[in-house]
């Protein structure tokens, strides 16, 4: 909201307002109301939003309008990532975008748009992206292309280095011919159900860089890379790609059918799940020197033999290696589990044994305990009774010797008297 009314308006005894400019947003801030004027207010509130040290900007239809007729005079430098959403216009204005003069990942979601950039787009305003390194497209339901053949600048996006698609059904063609995305590394393309293929073999040939390429869902793709002008005796060769991911494309017949050899010379994963269709990777010449895992099942015994499974039917064979590499990953949990199960028997016995032992030990010990003194009074009780029987038994013994000795000496006078 823009302003509160277009007429008069009076608020007397109005002194503050809660005001929150996107309906996301958690907390709504308190403004006070400036010289008893609401639609004032409202604008500065408005402005001083759009204003602050954000990194990331989200912008809707409306936001996007006040900007291209120029409400907001200021730049904003902070903004690394900006999200546009709800934008009815059937094209990116490029010049607002002189405004995020350090733009450098760009979201458009859920929008009109049927192209990405227009070609009556000046050339002044389109170093406004020479900083863009991610672009995502998301719910663009009326995209046709991101832009069309006659597009002056088709450099714009030379230093793009994430391009992310999902779910625009209209899209015709990804890639244009004769555009360059020579610092292109990732792109990522998912359900986007109007792609017959994804690029021309000749832009193809512009992607030095791509290390990761994934396609999901896109139900009518034929093939990923369009035969368009080949000549027998090209090869095409995508130097870094690490990582080719194809899954459910329920259309597709091969990854390309035109006279070129393919070449991924350091492809190490490759991935294809649910293309029933797809009985051939190419028709000609298949390089991957380096191709260790098929759907993460390891194949780096024979790879002479992969390649020919690759040509002479792909989907069959990327199932059983995907099979194969379930089997294994059941027989590692099944050992796993059985190897656990084994630790917590072997505890178990080790805590019987001590059981055992500790128990032998009670047994053997408790007859001494049971001989030994229950308590203290106990022991002087049995100490003094020894002492008596000690003191009696010298008692007695001394006077059995004092009367013997006086029996002796008694016999012996009797016998000197006679």
């Amino acid at each position: 909201m823009k302003t509160f009314s277009l007429g008069s308006l009076s608020i007397p005894k109005l002194r503050n307002v809660h005001y929150r400019m996107m309906y996301w947003e958690d907390k709504m801030k308190l403004i006070e109301i400036e010289e008893n004027n609401l639609n004032t207010t409202i604008q500065q509130a408005r402005k001083k939003w759009v204003n602050f040290d954000l990194e990331k900007l989200t912008l809707s239809g409306r936001d996007i309008m006040s900007i291209w007729q120029g409400e907001f005079e200021e730049n904003f430098d902070k903004v690394e990532t900006l999200e546009l959403i709800k934008d009815e216009h059937a094209y990116i204005p490029i010049y607002i975008l002189t405004k995020f003069i350090n733009l450098k990942e760009l979201e458009l979601k859920v929008s009109s748009y049927e192209e990405v950039f227009s070609y009556g787009e000046g050339e002044e305003h389109v170093g406004a992206l020479a900083q863009l390194s991610v672009l995502q497209l998301h719910g663009l339901f009326n995209l046709k292309c991101i832009w069309k053949q006659d597009f002056q600048f088709k450099s714009i996006l030379q230093n793009l280095h994430e391009l992310m698609v999902a779910s625009c059904h209209n899209l015709m063609t990804l890639l244009p011919c004769s555009s360059s995305f020579e610092n292109l590394t990732t792109l990522t393309v998912t359900c986007c159900n109007g792609l017959q293929n994804l690029i021309a073999s000749s832009t193809a040939k512009s992607l030095v860089s791509l290390e990761e390429l994934e396609i999901e869902e896109c139900a009518m793709m034929i093939e990923v890379l369009a035969n368009v002008g080949d000549k027998e005796e090209d090869e095409i060769v995508f130097e870094k790609l690490k990582e080719l991911t194809l899954v459910e494309l329920k259309s597709l017949t091969c990854f390309y059918s035109g006279k070129c050899a393919l070449n991924f010379p350091i492809l190490k994963s490759l991935n294809v799940f649910k293309c029933f269709k797809m009985k051939t990777f190419s028709r000609e010449i298949l390089k991957m020197p380096r191709l260790q895992k098929v759907n993460k099942k390891v194949c780096i015994k024979d790879p002479d033999s992969v390649i020919q499974q690759l040509q002479n039917d792909c989907s069959e064979f990327c199932d059983r290696m995907a099979k194969e590499f379930e089997e294994e990953e059941e027989e590692v949990e099944a050992e796993a589990e059985e190897e656990e199960e084994v630790e917590e028997e072997e505890e178990e016995e080790e805590e019987e044994e001590e059981s055992r032992i500790m128990r032998s030990v009670e047994d053997a010990e408790w007859p001494l305990l049971r001989s030994f003194p229950s308590s203290n009074s106990q022991i002087c009780d049995e100490e003094a009774s020894g002492m008596n029987d000690l003191d009696i038994n010298q008692v007695s013994s001394g006077e059995e010797e004092d009367w013997n000795l006086t029996a002796s000496m008694e016999d012996e006078e009797e016998s000197n008297n006679v």
